[in-house]
């Protein structure tokens, strides 16, 4: 059996939506996007450091699969 880590961007407030950009997500009337940005330098390049040096998979839901699949392509 594989390990499994989870990687969530949450801030301290439980939000888990649009960390990036302020149009990522903009269901049930959420207009904080992008809350994340002014960490997102300090904190990525600690997860490329640590949780993402390795070969891993991704598992995605539906909305973020949504996102990410132009760039798969």
């Amino acid at each position: 059996m594989r390990e499994l880590a989870i990687l969530t961007f949450v801030s301290l407030d439980g939000v888990m939506q649009s960390p990036m950009l302020p149009d990522e997500d903009l269901s049930g009337g959420f207009t904080e996007g992008g809350w994340a940005v002014p960490c997102w330098d300090n904190v990525m390049e600690s997860v490329g450091e640590v949780a993402m040096s390795q070969p891993y998979d991704v598992l995605l839901g539906r909305t973020t699969y949504d996102a990410f699949a132009p760039f798969f392509s």
